[in-house]
Formats: structure tokens, C-alpha cells, sequence
């Protein structure tokens, strides 16, 4: 009879312990879709921040020390000299461009994003525009007050590896 006791309590426990099991889960799960969305948000609004040159928008998401390497240039350290690298870009051209979420990996308060980019840029000083598109690759932490930032972007250019002939 005792160990029947025992099995019983034991199986109780299993089933309680689970129970507590899947609800843990069900909410990190749903955290994760909250953080993903969050991320997918925050590349929208970037895209639509680089079409319309609003660099304060987009210095929005950098973190104080982020890093930037842009295709074939030394990286840019900490959100000033990254806004004035983006400022550079606006001083000289307009932009349309397009960014189309491929992944999305959360792990905690860190996330990463693979994203492919296209945008005809047009030089504002005239002549033709030009195609041009490649991956971006971000790491983002999630802030104290639950936004994420960007503390790394990385991104290729593939005019700059297949240059048109």
C-alpha cells in the first residue's frame, strides 16, 4: 500500500510539474513571437526610415556603442560617427529601398537578423541611378525597458562582388 502511496504522489507530482512545464513554455514561446515581431517592426521601420532620409528615425535602434561595417570600408564604432556615416550617405544620395526579413533567431535579450536589401540610389549632384542589393546581417540586445537595439550590422553589397560588366 505504501508504495502505491508513493507511486501516486510521485505521478501527481509529474503531472502538476509538467503542467507548470507547458505553461513556462507557452509563455516563452510567446515572448519569442513578441521579440520576433518586435525585430520585423523595427527593420520596417528602418527600410522606410532610409527611403525617407530620416536619420534621427534610424538612430532610433543603434545602441550608444554599436558597430556598423559597411562592404569594403573599416568598421564605424558608437551611434555619432554611425549617424554621421548615414548622414554622409543622405548628403550625397536618395534612396528607395527594400528589405525583406529572411530569419530572425531570439535567444534571451539577444536576437539576430538576416535581412536582403535592395535599393536604387540616385546621386543627388545627377546622373543615372543604380541597382543594388545584398544581405544585412544585425545583432540586437533587448534594452532594460524592453526595446531592442542594434549593437552590431553588417552588410553586403553584391555590385561591389559582381560589379556590372
Amino acid at each position: 500500500m505504501k508504495r502505491v502511496l508513493i507511486s501516486l504522489g510521485f505521478l501527481c507530482c509529474l503531472m502538476i510539474g509538467c503542467q507548470e512545464g507547458d505553461r513556462v513554455l507557452i509563455e516563452y514561446i510567446g515572448e519569442v513571437e513578441k521579440d520576433t515581431q518586435a525585430i520585423r517592426d523595427i527593420v520596417a521601420d528602418y527600410n522606410a526610415s532610409m527611403s525617407s532620409s530620416d536619420i534621427d528615425r534610424i538612430m532610433l535602434y543603434y545602441a550608444d556603442d554599436a558597430v556598423r561595417i559597411p562592404p569594403n570600408e573599416s568598421a564605424v564604432i558608437g551611434i555619432e560617427k554611425i549617424r554621421n556615416h548615414i548622414q554622409q550617405l543622405f548628403d550625397e544620395y536618395t534612396l528607395q529601398e527594400k528589405n525583406t526579413v529572411e530569419n530572425i533567431m531570439v535567444s534571451g535579450d539577444l536576437a539576430i537578423a538576416h535581412v536582403l536589401w535592395s535599393a536604387t540610389i540616385s546621386p543627388k549632384i545627377g546622373g543615372d541611378p543604380s541597382d543594388h542589393n545584398g544581405n544585412w546581417i544585425a545583432a540586437f540586445e533587448k534594452q532594460s525597458d524592453g526595446s531592442w537595439k542594434i549593437n552590431y550590422s553588417i552588410f553586403s553589397n553584391e555590385q561591389l562582388v559582381y560589379p556590372e560588366q
